[in-house]
């Protein structure tokens, strides 16, 4: 039974590392694994060759630009969501807070960077686990420590999911609406 990857291709460079991460495996756990790259990117051709040329094809699906709606299968239907971000050279972070908690809250053990605003919404070894950013190596062995550890991964999951549900638009108009109140009274 293979276990699945899923990374939603934001930044080429993002994904760029990821396939070098993922370049690293041993046979074994290439054998047990696949990764899909959902989304778009500039870079795709030359993602696509670097598949190729490491001999990947069969070990990775470029499923395109998906609905929103159908995100939430990709990410339930996964072991692992992988969101590495980076900062670009104009000192922009790449982030992906969103999709990072959309992942979680399907119940998906996720991995990310340190970049930006990341690491308040993972909080590494509780939630997810977190890399330097460009760093292949790194990332490889978080994904291997994931799925080698199920009971690891599964643990991160849930804890991911109750962290979620901070997230949740109720809750979030709830504090708002709290916030309103308390400036209300004041004035």
């Amino acid at each position: 039974m293979h276990q699945h990857c899923v990374f939603q291709l934001l930044n080429n460079w993002e994904t760029s590392d990821l396939l070098t991460a993922y370049s690293l495996f041993s046979e074994k756990q290439k054998q047990r694994t696949q990764l899909w790259v959902i989304g778009d990117g500039s870079e795709k051709k030359a993602l696509e060759e670097f598949v190729q040329s490491s001999d990947l094809e069969e070990k990775v699906t470029f499923w395109g630009k998906l609905p929103n709606a159908q995100l939430p299968d990709y990410y339930a239907a996964a072991d692992i969501f992988i969101a590495p971000s980076i900062t670009d050279s104009s000192g922009d972070t790449e982030g992906q807070g969103v999709t990072l908690v959309e992942a979680m809250a399907r119940g998906t053990a996720v991995i990310s960077t340190t970049t930006g605003g990341i690491s308040e919404v993972i909080k590494h070894g509780h939630t997810g686990l977190l890399v330097s950013p460009q760093a292949p190596l790194e990332l490889k062995n978080a994904i291997i420590q994931l799925l080698d550890d199920s009971k690891l991964r599964e643990s991160m999951a849930e804890q991911g999911k109750q962290s979620a549900q901070n997230y949740a638009w109720s809750k979030v108009s709830q504090q708002f609406q709290a916030l309103y109140n308390q400036v209300s009274l004041r004035h």
